[in-house]
């Protein structure tokens, strides 16, 4: 996973692109369709855009004022949308933006097949698209469930690559603070985490900080006797002030790392750079494990607890491990970890700064050259 600019971006998408977004009640939500003008004012080369806007929200649950401000959001991306179109249809440009946007309500996304069937019905040409999947304003379960989707379109040739967008906060208010009303839960197989770890006899665990210690804490200290856990530590190499902040609200865990000698601490700049440190970590763990020749039952889990592009991480190395143990014969269990529900206020997210793309490695996440 690699951070690329625009001009990158631009001259590596294929003609048809379907673009996948949502949005919510955070300011930096809207920031994804900018991405689509950016893309337009800097080429002239004819392009289809499918856009698709998944409604991750449940009204039952929402508090009033999260469900004002979300439809005062979404009514402004229409409106940049039409804006958009008319921009280019004033300047006579090939690029078009097709009439296939469709709606995927909550109720609608467990239904993976479904959601496919949707998104490939208006394809008119043969060739591989390209998609580029918003993640900055979904929860992290959808973010796995869509994953699976595009997966299925790219091991099929229908796609050609994927992309990543997801557009940074200006800040977090301390007021914005999550609020754990959950267990620890393993998103991908719906296990709570003590039932998922029953009978493993040894266990490799990695675990990305967030802004807020305390899930990362609940996580370390429910690691059994027999885990050796890598913590990361992301330290915004163009924000130290960031990075001070995040140290700070991490004490505890940084204390508990300090007193476990199974514990080791690990930092990362960027991203990308977390991402080559965990896919590395994955893969030479699954290297020693498969040249060892015994009976034991191991378990490799992740839980990308931030920042959220660190959820496409998990996804991918717990999927080359699941793929490394089936052609290994290796007794494996990988999950990723996350907490079974959480609550958030308005001030979730202050404001909104860049917007990072960051191409997807094929070969990781295809498993292509295990």
């Amino acid at each position: 996973m690699i951070e690329i600019g625009i001009n990158d971006l631009i001259s590596e998408l294929s003609k048809k692109i379907v673009f996948v977004s949502s949005v919510n009640y955070e300011r930096r939500s809207l920031e994804s369709l900018k991405t689509i003008n950016k893309i337009i004012l800097n080429n002239s080369v004819n392009r289809q855009f499918h856009i698709y806007r998944l409604r991750v929200d449940n009204k039952d649950r929402r508090i009033s004022i999260l469900e004002a401000k979300a439809k005062s959001h979404e009514e402004e991306y229409d409106n940049y949308e039409a804006r958009l179109k008319a921009r280019i249809a004033k300047e006579g440009s090939e690029t078009k933006i097709k009439d296939t946007k469709k709606t995927f309500t909550l109720d609608d996304l467990p239904g993976k097949d479904n959601i496919r069937s949707q998104l490939i019905e208006s394809n008119d040409a043969k060739e591989p698209f390209s998609i580029v999947f918003d993640i900055t304003a979904l929860p992290r379960r959808v973010i796995l469930l869509m994953m699976d989707v595009f997966v299925n379109f790219l091991e099929k040739s229908e796609a050609k690559n994927l992309f990543i967008t997801y557009t940074w906060p200006g800040r977090y208010p301390f007021a914005g603070r999550s609020t754990n009303t959950g267990a620890l839960f393993v998103e991908n197989v719906k296990r709570r985490l003590p039932e998922f770890l029953d009978g493993v006899d040894e266990i490799q665990s990695i675990v990305t900080a967030g802004r807020d210690g305390s899930i990362s804490r609940l996580f370390l200290e429910s690691m059994p006797g027999n885990a050796n856990t890598d913590t990361f530590f992301y330290i915004k190499k163009d924000d130290y002030l960031f990075g001070l902040n995040s140290i700070l609200e991490n004490a505890n865990v940084l204390s508990f790392v300090d007193s476990n000698s199974r514990t080791r601490m690990n930092y990362f700049l960027s991203v990308s750079r977390g991402y080559e440190l965990i896919i590395s970590k994955v893969k030479e763990t699954l290297e020693v494990w498969g040249k060892e020749h015994n009976n034991l039952k191991r378990a490799l889990l992740i839980a990308p607890f931030g920042p959220k592009p660190m959820m496409i991480t998990a996804y991918i190395a717990e999927r080359y491990s699941r793929l490394f143990s089936l052609k290994n014969s290796l007794d494996c269990r990988s999950g990723i970890v996350h907490v079974s529900s959480i609550q958030q206020n308005d001030l979730y997210s202050i404001g909104y700064k860049n917007t990072s793309c960051y191409r997807i490695s094929l070969d990781d996440l295809l498993g292509r050259k295990l």
